[in-house]
């Protein structure tokens, strides 16, 4: 059983009882990872034949309209990629230079409370970070109601129950044995809500997402409430 895993067993969750998910696998290879029952977790997992760059590209083209702006937050090295990304697609962005400190989190709300266009923050998410050290920033985010998508520099398995765990939009994964191929966890509410907005079909999130559908067995079971 590969990275996308399959669901074991239930726990109690914030009061809630939830379906969850046992993530399995050593080599972390992303190509042969595919559970039929992963989207009762509420998120889809999404495999490209592209290399993270261009799976970053596909998710920002597909969330940020012509009215959205997009806030890159990261380290100044990885700051330089992502604006070559936003010039290339030509959305409008701010750019954020993050010191890993709790001032990250107020940096942030100041700037989503200052231009109210922002739709997505945009994160990148080191080999030395973790999910509790960005938790205020996620809150700020998602008391802000933009999307969260985190861009990860490593192959990390454990980053994915994570990320999902903190309710994040999106998580962007290399492939640790290709280059040429990287997976997407989108949150299924965020991801309804990109039909159209790309205005190019080679970075069209949605339309990547529907195709796979058509590989998925039949007898859909509703997600837990």
């Amino acid at each position: 059983m590969g990275l996308a895993g399959y669901l074991e067993n239930r726990e109690m969750l914030q009061g809630k009882r939830l379906e969850t998910f046992t993530l399995s696998g050593q080599n972390n290879n992303f190509t042969d990872t595919h559970s039929d029952s992963f989207y009762l977790s509420g998120y889809e997992a999404i495999f490209l034949r592209k290399t993270q760059h261009l799976a970053i590209k596909t998710v920002v083209s597909s969330t940020i309209s012509f009215e959205d702006d997009l806030l890159v937050v990261g380290s100044k090295e990885s700051l330089g990629e992502l604006e070559v990304i936003c010039k290339d697609l030509s959305i409008n962005y701010f750019a954020l230079e993050t010191s890993g400190s709790e001032e990250d989190a107020l940096k942030v709300e100041l700037m989503l409370s200052a231009h109210k266009r922002i739709s997505n923050v945009l994160y990148t998410f080191n080999d030395t970070e973790n999910f509790k050290s960005i938790e205020k920033l996620i809150q700020v985010c998602q008391d802000a109601k933009v999307d969260f998508t985190v861009n990860v520099l490593s192959s990390d398995i454990d980053v994915i129950k994570e990320g999902m765990m903190a309710h994040v939009s999106y998580l962007v994964f290399p492939n640790k044995l290709s280059k040429e191929k990287s997976l997407i966890i989108a949150n299924r509410s965020s991801l309804v809500k990109t039909e159209g907005v790309s205005a190019s079909f080679e970075y069209d999130l949605h339309s990547k997402w529907q195709r796979g559908l058509d590989k998925r067995k039949s007898g859909i079971l509703p997600m837990m409430a």
